[in-house]
């Protein structure tokens, strides 16, 4: 890895850069482009609490920053499941040239890269057509293939997924079938012709949530019901797999927005804002 970064002069100039980033998002862009975990293909490992820590920010700050920057700049990509990042624009300004010192860097880099996918997504915005062919090439891209995730050693994963159902399929509890049929019938009022899924997938994934990513059961049901009643999200989170995989996010937006409406509550009659609290019991 080089001991340096190079950031072109019109990056300042760039009509995006100057019209819509605020003074913290330029900065964090130039952290993503310049910090010390960077490599030559624009793909690398690295973790919020990282971030959180090198800037300075809070770990929350961080999340939302690059929360920002995939969702709203639409800049970057990252994978929850390898903590990989990429740069989408990378390959326009930093592989417009070539030569045999970056593609012997750059094929060594890939060794390293889980998420092979990432890298296609940087060599589709790359103009230099010479060394996009050969990076493929190392990389092992079958461009007739319309795969969203070309992740390495897939078969071997698919092979630990399977070994987890068969000795895992039946150590979710209670709470966990709970949980998958509360999300399920929270889909179902906002889709009454949704088809019945499998329950038993449905309760591992809610384990997985509970053991391996340590969520706490109502953090779990705070975030179904936030996502459920949320025009947008009410379309994209229609499983327990889909629900893991965008928790963090999810988890952002729902402090986000009902932050604001607090905010806006706070001015009026606070006589209510309790009341429901309780309610609801779901048993998980």
């Amino acid at each position: 890895m080089a001991k340096y970064r190079h950031v072109q002069t019109s990056f300042w100039s760039d009509a995006r850069v100057s019209e819509e980033m605020t003074p913290e998002d330029k900065y964090f862009y130039l952290y993503l482009m310049t910090n010390e975990h960077t490599n030559q293909i624009g793909v690398y490992q690295i973790t919020r609490k990282q971030m959180a820590f090198e800037l300075g920010y809070s770990i929350e700050s961080a999340k939302s920053l690059l929360d920002r920057f995939i969702n709203h700049h639409n800049l970057v990509v990252y994978n929850e499941e390898t903590r990989e990042l990429c740069i989408l624009n990378w390959g326009k300004y930093n592989l417009n040239k070539g030569g045999k010192p970056i593609e012997d860097c750059i094929k060594k880099e890939l060794k390293s890269i889980k998420d092979l996918s990432l890298v296609r997504l940087v060599l589709e915005r790359t103009e230099n057509t010479s060394l996009v062919q050969k990076v493929s090439v190392y990389a092992d891209l079958d461009d007739t293939s319309h795969d969203t995730l070309t992740i390495r050693g897939q078969k071997e994963k698919e092979k630990e997924k399977e070994k987890e159902k068969k000795t895992s399929r039946h150590k979710f509890e209670t709470c966990d079938i709970n949980g998958a049929k509360y999300l399920f019938e929270k889909i179902k009022g906002n889709n009454p012709k949704q088809k019945e899924p499998n329950f038993d997938t449905w309760s591992n994934d809610f384990r997985l949530m509970r053991e391996k990513d340590n969520r706490e059961l109502q953090e779990i049901k705070d975030v179904i019901d936030w996502c459920q009643a949320d025009p947008f999200w009410q379309g994209n989170i229609l499983s327990p797999k889909k629900l893991r995989e965008k928790f963090d996010q999810l988890t952002i937006q729902m402090k986000s927005k009902k932050g604001a409406q607090n905010n806006a509550e706070s001015s009026g009659s606070n006589t209510n804002r309790y009341s429901q609290k309780g309610k609801y019991d779901y048993g998980f």
